[in-house]
Formats: C-alpha cells, sequence, structure tokens
C-alpha cells in the first residue's frame, strides 16, 4: 500500500511539480549526507527552497512493531519520526518542519525542511570567541532543553552534533534534530532528563565545552525547570556526570562524539543514476577548474574514471590511487570507502576519499593523499626535537585509530604504515588496507614497536610516543604493562 500526506504549507510547491506520490517523492536524489544499510538522508533543493529527505528502504515488522508499542500505530521509523515532529511543531519546540512523509511497501519517507541561519552546535561553539557570547548560549540551551523537558518530550539522541543553533535578535535559536526514538509523556521523570543530558554532555568534547559552561547550562536548566521534585543542583550533576563517564566507554556515543568534519568532506553527490558517488567537496573542485571535463564525465560513461584521476593526481604534491573490486563481494560501497570516511571523522590524517561506484561487474574507489615517505626513513634524517615531534604525532594518529575501533592484524606494525609528507612535515597514516575492525585485547592492538633496529628510538622518544597515546588516562598501570612486554619480547 502507497501513501503520502504533504503538510498544507508546502501543497502547491510540490503540486506544480508533479510531485504527489509517495514514488515521486523516493525517487528524488540530492545530496547524500548521511548514509546506512537501510536508510539514507539527502539534501534536496526545490525552486529555491531547501530540504531533507530521510529514506527508509527496508522497513521490517519488527520496526512496525516497536513503533506500534511506542503508541504511533503500525507504521514505519520515518513516519513515526513524521508524527513526532509535528507534535513538537505544535507544542512550539525547537525542532524541524514536516513538509510531507509517506510510506510505499516496504519504502517510507519523511521531508523535512532546511534550517536556514543555524549550524552544528560544535562548530558554533568552536567560532565563538568571546566567554560572554558562550556563556549566554549555555544559559540559552539550558533553559529551552528544560522547556522541551516539561513540555513532556524527551529526546534519547540528544547529540550535540544533532543541535543545530544561531543568533536571532541578540539572543539564540536552537534546533533539535533526530526524533526518531523520543517519546512524549504525561511528565518526565528527573530519570530521563539526566539521561538526555548526560546524553549531551558525553558527546560534547571538552576541549568545545568547558566545565564551567556546563554547570551554567544545567543551572539554568534547573531553575527553568517546573516540575515540583526537584533533586539538589549538586546532586543533579553528580548524577549527570556519572552517567556520561559511563556512555564514554559505548562505541557508538564515541562514534557520535567527535570534532566536526569539513562542510563536504562526508557528502556524497549522486551521478549517473546513482551508480557514481562523488565527495562533495571534490565535485565542487570538478565543476570550478575543470568544467569541461566535469561535463564530458557526466555523458561519456567510458572516460569516468580515468577524467577523475587525471583531475585528482594533477596537482604534483599530492598522488591518486585508483582500486577495484568484484560487484558482488563489496556490494556497491566498498569496505574501505567506509574506513576512510571513519577515520576522518576520528581525525586521522589518511588519504582522502574522492570517489566511489560501480561500472560493469566492479566497483572502484578513488583516494588522494600527499606524497609521502616512510616513517623509518624520516626518522633517520631527522634532528631529536623533530623526532620527538613525529613521535608524539605519531601516538597520537595510533591512539584515534584505535579509538576509532580498528586494530592491526597480528605481524604487522604501525611504523611500517605511517609516512611523512615532506612538504608539510606531518606524519600520516599512508597504508590503510586491510585495517580489522572490532574489540580485541589491548595486547594485540600492535603499538610502534621499539625495539625495531630501523627506528633506534631513545627513551625520551620513546616516552613522547606513550604520553601522546595515553592520553593521560590510565598512563602508570598502562605503562608498566607495555614495558614488561617490551621487556619479554627482547629476552
Amino acid at each position: 500500500m502507497a501513501w503520502a500526506e504533504i503538510l498544507p504549507p508546502f501543497e502547491s510547491l510540490f503540486r506544480r511539480c508533479g510531485m504527489e506520490s509517495a514514488a515521486s517523492f523516493l525517487g528524488w536524489t540530492g545530496i547524500l549526507v548521511n548514509h546506512h544499510r537501510h536508510r539514507q538522508v539527502e539534501q534536496v533543493a526545490l525552486s529555491e527552497r531547501g530540504f531533507f529527505l530521510k529514506k527508509e528502504h527496508a522497513v521490517s515488522w519488527r520496526d512496525r512493531f516497536r513503533n506500534a508499542w511506542a503508541g504511533f500505530g503500525w507504521c514505519s521509523t520515518a513516519v513515526r519520526e513524521g508524527a513526532m515532529l509535528q507534535a513538537l511543531r505544535r507544542a512550539g519546540m525547537p525542532c524541524p518542519e514536516v513538509a510531507a512523509l509517506g510510506e510505499d511497501g516496504k519504502r517510507a519517507f519523511v521531508l523535512l525542511r532546511e534550517e536556514a541561519g543555524l549550524v552544528d552546535l560544535r562548530m558554533l561553539l568552536q567560532n565563538l570567541n568571546p566567554e560572554l557570547e558562550r556563556c549566554q548560549l549555555a544559559v540559552a540551551m539550558g533553559r529551552e532543553l528544560a522547556r522541551l523537558h516539561d513540555g513532556g518530550f524527551d529526546q534519547p539522541d540528544l547529540f550535540a552534533k544533532h543541535i543545530l543553533a544561531g543568533p536571532a535578535a541578540g539572543a539564540f535559536r536552537f534546533c533539535i534534530l533526530d526524533w526518531q526514538r523520543s517519546r512524549r509523556r504525561r511528565e518526565v521523570s528527573w530519570a530521563l532528563r539526566c539521561r538526555d543530558l548526560a546524553v549531551l554532555d558525553a558527546t560534547l568534547l571538552d576541549v568545545l565545552g568547558s566545565n564551567r559552561l556546563r554547570l551554567r547550562c544545567l543551572r539554568a536548566y534547573w531553575q527553568t525547570a517546573r516540575q515540583a521534585d526537584k533533586p539538589p543542583l549538586r546532586r543533579l550533576a553528580r548524577q549527570i556526570r556519572s552517567e556520561a563517564e559511563r556512555l564514554r566507554t559505548k562505541r557508538r556515543i564515541r562514534d557520535v562524539s567527535q570534532l566536526p568534519t569539513p562542510a563536504g568532506d562526508q557528502a556524497f553527490v549522486p551521478l549517473r543514476g546513482g551508480t557514481l558517488l562523488v565527495v562533495r567537496s571534490f565535485a565542487e573542485r570538478l565543476g570550478a577548474r575543470w568544467p569541461d571535463a566535469w561535463m564530458k564525465m557526466t555523458e561519456d560513461a567510458a572516460h569516468v574514471w580515468d577524467l577523475l584521476s587525471a583531475f585528482a593526481g594533477a596537482d604534483g604534491s599530492e598522488t591518486a590511487r585508483l582500486q577495484s573490486w568484484p560487484d558482488t563481494a563489496e556490494r556497491h560501497i566498498p569496505r574501505l570507502a567506509h574506513t576512510l570516511f571513519r577515520l576522518q571523522r576520528f581525525g586521522v590524517p589518511a588519504p582522502r576519499l574522492l570517489a566511489v561506484g560501480s561500472s560493469g561487474a566492479h566497483v572502484h574507489l578513488l583516494a588522494e593523499s600527499p606524497r609521502t615517505i616512510p616513517f623509518a626513513e624520516a626518522l633517520a634524517k631527522a634532528s631529536f626535537a623533530t623526532r620527538c615531534r613525529w613521535m608524539q604525532d605519531a601516538g597520537t594518529i595510533v591512539r584515534r585509530i584505535h579509538e576509532a575501533g580498528y586494530h592491526l592484524p597480528p605481524g604487522d606494525s604501525w611504523q611500517r604504515r605511517l609516512g611523512v609528507a615532506p612538504a608539510t612535515g606531518a606524519v600520516m597514516l599512508v597504508n590503510v588496507e586491510p585495517l580489522p575492525r572490532g574489540s580485541v585485547p589491548w595486547q594485540q592492538l600492535a603499538p610502534v614497536e621499539f625495539n625495531d633496529p630501523e627506528l633506534r628510538l631513545s627513551r625520551s622518544e620513546q616516552l613522547r610516543f606513550l604520553a601522546a597515546y595515553l592520553k593521560k588516562s590510565r598512563e602508570l598501570p598502562l605503562l608498566s604493562r607495555l614495558r614488561a612486554a617490551e621487556r619479554r619480547a627482547v629476552a
């Protein structure tokens, strides 16, 4: 059964364009900003108005049962979120405006109007320099979250990246995203309030929000909340911090609590019917610097990847690498593409993904990286101060790789995968394939082998690496373990 509902403010806009069925919305393609196995988010535009289209490709009966159990009826998660957003808008809460929603068999969608003038909270905190503005933002956000909970709405996915904020008439305006798991209750208990606030605290990095800012936000929340059985502010702060520390140990929380990536570096522009996905920043470079070849590339399928590789390698300081796999093995988007995107989100300097797509019976991937020299070779020619700096950078890189959930297969070592870019003197991860992902004992994480004769590391250089890798957490016990393991390896 297929159906589509267009909200009254947008009826004339979509009907003028002949978009009235669910199939027309599900077939609408735009810039791919988020992609999962069974759902994706695309940025689309119509008549100079921007929207975000959230699609579900495989709605299961488990999803429908879960949503019915939550009180939304036998519907998809996209329709559930649309119903929740409409209830939030009627209550005057900060959330996106629904333009249309619907289902077509096992597929579903919800179309949201783009919020102009608002940016990611993490990005806004990076750009707000005066302490006064940051404090005003913290107070305004605390009051807005208290108003949300007092209205009976909880938000278990209150990640920092799901909060959009921006200045408005001397104050701040907010918009909270991703409501597919939230509910409206008669009263939001303090346990649920603490859960939501702890999720926000756990996903906001310390470099973006100091303890002082967090306490200002919590104090404004506590003073604004209308619920009668308020716990003392000190006890509430301890409870939220304790819950946040527990949440930081979960992989899902670590994945969403990274610094924002540059605009366009994690979004795809689909071409050739979706068989070619070009990273948005690379697509903008193609259109701006090579418009003739860009137009030819979109028309002539035979030379697509040759043109992409030629343009990516046009700069002599960088190299482009094109790889191919059988389509049946990699399922259109190879695992290496996910690895490159994930490493970039965790701040690992590694080759950048430029394009991925299928052609015939194969899947292709294009990546770009600066020219580098092997890590051991660079260390042998560097001064002592440079060696210490590079070892510290290497420790930071290896720590971030482990935080992303990757490790090395047995018998490998990180120094053989690291390199130094001569143009900038920066240490980076050169070889990213294959990187297994999963939980392993710390003994199998394979850090840099200090006893490698090619490196000839001094004790101070080893300690620089360890200090950067450990990040001052669990330093003494883990340092003693690493030293004991090193002595056993030498013996």
